[in-house]
């Protein structure tokens, strides 16, 4: 019989604190908890043997029980009794917390040295302010939720906070914007350390559809429009994100929804804060940014496919809002991609 693969246990340590998100805490310790199962799954090691790849260590500053936002408690090993497997992964979780947690001198004390000591150090949302508050993000790249994206630029100024994109990776630091986000970067960890099987497996027991690339954006215009209140709009929005590549005018849409230019101009602009052209920009350009994303098609070919008139309206607009060039975005998408592949930190 063929030998077993070898897959070295590791420890996955999550930094719990009073406020942290549940759903920050729960969805990155399922992916690793589920890659374990899975990887038995798959292996079907002898009766009695067990094969987990993964070790899910929830560690404290102090307390052996933390209430996290939701007021459910969760046990916890203090840091001081720690002692890590080396090469573990460090996770810090964003939360309600948060903040508090970054301006408190004993958690920021007790997650310094973690951080320091970690192969791979994730953050979650927020997480990555608590992260900045150790000084080890200084000078690097991060990605945060939007919503914390003013707050991140104004209390760590030496941190290069972004908020375009689900995650990212310098050097050993991982950082994902949200849950969801999170969830994808740690299947990502988890196809770096177990290859693309489990991973694959992972991510159906866990019905994750679409596992998302680093560089989509957090939220596109689609997904921001279903936010939208009447459901003229929402008629209006759905016929342009099937028809966006179509050459389009305003009475076009007008027509859909059975409203004058006028009025539909008038009203999408009050529920959606932008021109009706603006937005059918904008749902261009996110489709725009998957293509560069994920084929080798010519700039021309893609201005062709999401309706632009001309590769060099779409060059313009794209490097207006999106701050580089198709060319630029394409090759930091592949650059980051290769980087992502490498083992290790």
């Amino acid at each position: 019989m063929p030998a077993e693969p070898h897959f070295p246990q590791r420890d996955v340590i999550v930094f719990l604190y009073k406020g942290a998100l549940l759903m920050n805490v729960a969805g990155p310790s399922e992916v690793f908890s589920t890659a374990n199962l899975e990887t038995e799954e798959l292996l079907r090691p002898a009766p009695g043997r067990h094969v987990r790849p993964y070790r899910l260590r929830f560690v404290s500053a102090a307390d052996r029980m933390v209430k996290l936002s939701c007021g459910a408690g969760m046990e916890a090993e203090p840091v001081t009794e720690l002692a890590p497997q080396g090469g573990y992964t460090l996770i810090i979780p964003g939360g309600p917390g948060c903040r508090a947690a970054t301006r408190s001198a004993a958690e920021v004390a007790a997650l310094t040295p973690l951080a320091l000591g970690a192969q791979r150090v994730v953050t979650i949302g927020g997480g990555v302010g608590l992260l900045a508050a150790t000084g080890q993000l200084d000078g690097r790249q991060c990605v945060t939720h939007w919503r914390y994206f003013d707050d991140m630029r104004s209390d760590f100024p030496k941190v290069h906070s972004r908020a375009d994109s689900l995650y990212t990776r310098d050097g050993k630091f991982y950082s994902s914007a949200g849950v969801s986000a999170g969830i994808d970067l740690c299947l990502e960890l988890v196809e770096e350390d177990l290859g693309q099987d489990i991973a694959s497996r992972t991510a159906r027991i866990l019905v994750v559809f679409v596992r998302r690339t680093a560089n989509q954006p957090q939220i596109s215009a689609s997904l921001e429009a279903q936010d939208s209140l009447t459901p003229r709009m929402r008629q209006a929005i759905g016929w342009l994100n099937d028809n966006y590549h179509r050459n389009i005018k305003i009475s076009d849409i007008a027509e859909v929804v059975n409203m004058s230019e006028r009025n539909f101009a008038r009203r999408f602009a009050k529920d959606r804060g932008c021109s009706p052209g603006v937005f059918l920009e904008r749902i261009r350009l996110d489709a725009a940014r998957v293509l560069f994303s994920e084929t080798n098609l010519t700039i021309a070919a893609v201005s062709r496919r999401v309706g632009f008139a001309s590769a060099e309206h779409l060059s313009r607009l794209f490097k207006r809002r999106v701050g580089l060039t198709p060319v630029e975005y394409r090759n930091r998408v592949r650059q980051s991609a290769a980087a992502g592949s490498k083992p290790g930190g």
